[in-house]
């Protein structure tokens, strides 16, 4: 009696290790498979990962004409007059505008800060690269931001001088001959702006705004009627 019992008991704990084993190694075997998929998945985004640029998620969906005639109102030699001109320029995205920009100030300004003693003309031509960002363009009222970085021409001239010249493009003779005046100054500035926009209809907007031309170079020349400073060729515009 004794025999079987020690038998049975012989017999049950063999099936209880035997269960306890099996669970061991299944617990094992689980935490081996995880650890080797954690590695997998590690090794994966390592390889994966990529260096990150400053252009990397620019994707052209849309590209556009944008051409914006313009009419300006701003300050010259410490005196308000009109500029007409515009811009001609590539769209992207309905967000990003990059292009030229060109405009000349209205004939027969007259600026008293040229010189006090005698009636002076002043003719501006200049040209420049625009850049232009949109927010929301999709929106009826939207804002966007305009910056000029252009060269330009000055001509100062007496009243005489220009009424002796034969029409716009030879302003600047100091003579009857009507010649380009060689020796007018040459400027550079950079213009930032804001623009608020108005959707007319879908491939057209209405714009006002304002902004500030910082002259940041005027050349000097002896012979020139008069040497434009920054400050003079500096101003607003709306």
């Amino acid at each position: 009696m004794v025999t079987v019992i020690s038998f049975i008991k012989k017999i049950n704990n063999n099936l209880m290790f035997r269960r306890n084993f099996i669970a061991l190694c299944t617990v094992f075997l689980l935490l081996i498979n995880d650890h080797l998929n954690a590695q997998d998945s590690t090794n994966l985004v390592t390889n994966t990962d990529s260096t990150k640029t400053l252009f990397a998620n620019l994707k052209i969906n849309t590209l556009g004409l944008y051409l914006a005639p313009e009419i300006q109102y701003g300050q010259l030699a410490g005196a308000f007059t009109g500029f007409r001109g515009g811009s001609a320029m590539l769209l992207l995205n309905n967000k990003f505008a990059i292009g030229l920009n060109a405009n000349s100030n209205f004939r027969n300004f007259t600026p008293t800060d040229l010189n006090s003693a005698q009636a002076l003309r002043l003719q501006t031509h200049s040209l420049g690269l625009r850049l232009e960002y949109t927010l929301a363009s999709h929106k009826l009222v939207h804002l966007s931001f305009p910056m000029t970085l252009g060269l330009g021409n000055a001509s100062v001239d007496s009243v005489a001088g220009t009424n002796a010249t034969w029409d716009d493009h030879h302003f600047g003779s100091n003579s009857n001959r009507g010649l380009r005046n060689p020796n007018s100054t040459r400027f550079s500035y950079i213009q930032p702006g804001i623009h608020l926009d108005i959707n007319v209809f879908k491939y057209g907007k209405f714009f006002v705004g304002a902004g500030y031309r910082f002259n940041i170079y005027t050349s000097e020349n002896t012979a020139a009627l008069v040497n434009l400073t920054n400050a003079q060729l500096s101003g607003l515009t709306f």
